[in-house]
């Protein structure tokens, strides 16, 4: 207030004098860290003097704006520089803050793979590249998916930002079928890709043969042997690829005679494989491998023995030879006394089956006998009871042989006994081949 010369004092007032030296306190929230999804930066201004009178901020270095809002939306690790003026006019050093955005998720690529829709077995290496840009690869997980399970990629060269992995997986740990093998690779921010991918058979089982024929221990008497047989093998089938199989035909020695080969067998097919052989003992198998180039999974058959003999039937001896007696004077004959005659044969390699006797001009009844084997080797015994011909005329008794060995191969030829009033005699012969 104020006094006058006359002594009058003025009503008091009141005024104010404000003074703040001191610049506001500005603030944000910019999370740290890559961020996958748009989101928004607030900046707070706190001045306890004055008060805050407005905040400005730019980013990356563009115009300055007022506000407190700030939208991420593109993706970068965006630079937002930012003050606060109060109202004192005092004006905040610019404070610096970052706010990273990558909405975009790592590319994968496989290097080196086995193609799509294809088998795999045994151990399968995957070359891998996974590359991110902006925020980085996660390298902690970068993976290999087996039907959503994971596997771990181990680094073998380039950076966080492009790097290239490998993973050797043994495929015999896992049943045979259909599986997906996906790169998984993610980022810094979050952000998985794990679209690229093969879809593989795992084949490790070998391929199922079915022998058709012929039979074990066969005899054949053309010199040719046909082997049929079908070979399975879920893998191959599951892909639509071929099969290598071969028919190997090796000698009595284990050396190998002739071999049948088909690079392209068709699973599930029967096929038939023919040799022209000259005579012997062989023995067979077949091999088939699931994959064409003969480099998968294989099986083999047991060996089969297959005989060729394409030789009749060799008579060596008949005996007791001509003009042997089996009784000398009458006195000596007895009524259904037994003759025998004995046949030597000899057959490689078949060996003999059966060697038959016609007695029909002795016993039209049962005029065909078979000849007794005898344990000793290829010899044949016919046993024949001679009756009382003491009441015949002299005569001519024709026997005929006929022998057969294993492989169908037949020999004939004749001989003859003369049987007397008082003596029975031989009068055998080897004829020729009939």
């Amino acid at each position: 207030n104020s006094t006058d010369n006359a002594g009058n004092v003025e009503t008091t007032k009141t005024t104010y004098a404000a003074l703040d030296k001191t610049a506001p306190t500005t603030s944000d929230d910019a999370p740290s860290g890559w961020q996958n999804a748009d989101f928004t930066v607030t900046l707070t201004c706190s001045d306890e003097t004055s008060g805050c009178a407005s905040t400005s901020y730019r980013i990356d270095g563009g115009s300055w704006q007022t506000g407190t809002t700030i939208s991420i939306t593109t993706e970068g690790n965006h630079t937002i520089e930012y003050n606060s003026t109060d109202n004192a006019g005092n004006v905040e050093t610019t404070k610096t803050t970052y706010a990273a955005l990558d909405k975009t998720a790592p590319t994968t690529t496989f290097l080196s793979a086995p193609q799509g829709n294809s088998r795999v077995s045994g151990n399968v290496t995957f070359d891998i590249n996974i590359q991110d840009g902006l925020a980085g690869i996660n390298l902690a997980e970068a993976y290999l998916l087996i039907n959503g399970t994971q596997y771990s990629l181990t680094k073998t060269s380039g950076d966080e930002y492009n790097s290239n992995f490998t993973i050797t997986v043994n495929t015999t740990s896992l049943t045979d079928g259909w599986y997906w093998f996906n790169i998984s690779g993610k980022d810094q921010a979050g952000n998985v890709n794990s679209t690229t991918a093969r879809y593989l058979y795992v084949d490790n089982t070998p391929p199922t043969i079915s022998l058709v024929e012929p039979p074990d221990n066969t005899y054949n008497n053309t010199g040719t042997l046909s082997v049929t047989y079908s070979a399975t093998d879920d893998g191959a089938s599951a892909v639509n690829e071929n099969m290598y199989c071969e028919v190997i035909v090796n000698y009595s020695n284990g050396t190998q005679a002739a071999v049948d080969v088909n690079s392209s067998y068709n699973p599930g097919t029967q096929v038939t494989s023919s040799f022209n052989l000259p005579q012997g003992v062989y023995t067979w198998n077949v091999y088939c491998n699931d994959r064409q180039d003969d480099s998968g999974d294989a099986s083999t058959t047991a060996a089969r023995t297959y005989i060729i003999d394409t030789t009749p039937v060799n008579i060596t001896r008949i005996y007791p030879t001509p003009d042997i007696f089996v009784c000398s004077i009458p006195e000596d004959y007895e009524a259904n006394s037994q003759l025998t005659i004995v046949v030597e044969t000899n057959d490689t390699p078949a060996g003999v089956e059966w060697v038959k006797a016609n007695i029909s001009e002795i016993n039209s009844s049962a005029p065909l006998i078979d000849l007794t084997p005898n344990p000793a080797g290829d010899v044949w015994n016919l046993t024949i009871k001679v009756n009382d011909t003491s009441n015949y005329s002299f005569r001519d008794v024709n026997i005929t042989f006929t022998a057969k060995d294993k492989a169908g191969n037949n020999y004939s030829f004749w001989g003859s006994v003369d049987p007397f009033v008082t003596v029975v005699l031989y009068n055998m012969t080897t004829p020729p081949l009939r």
